[in-house]
C-alpha cells in the first residue's frame, strides 16, 4: 500500500514481549531527498535517532527531538551493570540534543531534568494539546459485559505496558491495601516482560481474584 508523503522503515520484533524495533534502511532513503521533508522529528537517540542526526546533517533539514521518556529509568534493558548502563545512556541522550536543533519536552519535570544534566541546547515546553473526549454511549456497560464485572463494583482501569519503568507493581501494592466494604475490580490492558511476576505479586498480595488480565487490546 503506498502513502503519499510517507517513507516507512521495516522492523522486526526483537521479542515478542517487546514492540517491535524500525530497521534504518537504505532503500527507502533512496526517496527522502525526492520528498523535499521540511523538519526531521526523532522520538529517541538510538537506531533511527542515528539516523535523524546523518538526514538532518547531510540534506541541512532542521532536527527537532521529542524527549518524553526518562530512559536512564529503562537501563535494565542494556546487558551491562546499572550504573554502566545509565552513563552510556544519558551520554547517547547528551548527543542526539546537541546534535538537535531544538528539544521539545511536554513538562517543567523533563525540562528541568536535562538541564540538570548538563544538557545546554534550546528546550521548548510543548504541552499535549488532545482534546479529551467522552467515552461512547455504552461503552461503560459493554466493558463490564465483557469481563463480568457486576454494575455495583467500583472499576479501576490501567492501560500500560507491562515493564519495571511502569510501576504496575505499585498500583497492586496500593490496592491491596485498601480496606473498603465497596467491591471493586482492577482492569489492566496491556503486556510485557513482567506480566508473569505481576501476575505472581497479585497473587502473593491475596488481590489475584479482583485483577482482569486484559492483554493487548487493539486500537
Amino acid at each position: 500500500k503506498k502513502e503519499y508523503g510517507v517513507v516507512r522503515m521495516p522492523s522486526f520484533h526483537f521479542a515478542k514481549e517487546l514492540y517491535p524495533m524500525a530497521i534504518p534502511s537504505t532503500f527507502p532513503l533512496r526517496r527522502f531527498a525526492e520528498l523535499q521533508f521540511d523538519i526531521i522529528h526523532s522520538h529517541h537517540p538510538f537506531s533511527c535517532g542515528l539516523l535523524a542526526e546523518r538526514l538532518s546533517f547531510k540534506h541541512d533539514i532542521p532536527l527537532v527531538y521529542t524527549f518524553h521518556t526518562l530512559l536512564t529509568t529503562q537501563s535494565h534493558y542494556l546487558p551491562a551493570p546499572k550504573q554502566l548502563a545509565e552513563e552510556t545512556i544519558l551520554r547517547v541522550i547528551r548527543r542526539h540534543c546537541k546534535r538537535s536543533h531544538c528539544v521539545t519536552v511536554s513538562t517543567q519535570v523533563m525540562h528541568d531534568w536535562l538541564r540538570k544534566r548538563k544538557v545546554d541546547s534550546p528546550i521548548q515546553l510543548v504541552r499535549p494539546n488532545v482534546p479529551s473526549s467522552l467515552a461512547p454511549i455504552g461503552a461503560r456497560e459493554r466493558i463490564r459485559i465483557q469481563h463480568n464485572i457486576a454494575p455495583d463494583e467500583v472499576l479501576v482501569f490501567c492501560a500500560s505496558r507491562l515493564t519495571h519503568e511502569k510501576n504496575v507493581d505499585l498500583l497492586l501494592r496500593a490496592v491491596s491495601q485498601l480496606r473498603v466494604h465497596t467491591p471493586y475490580r482492577v482492569l489492566i490492558a496491556g503486556s510485557g516482560l513482567d506480566e508473569r511476576e505481576l501476575k505472581s505479586l497479585a497473587n502473593s498480595l491475596g488481590i489475584s481474584n479482583r485483577i482482569i488480565w486484559a492483554g493487548e487490546v487493539p486500537h
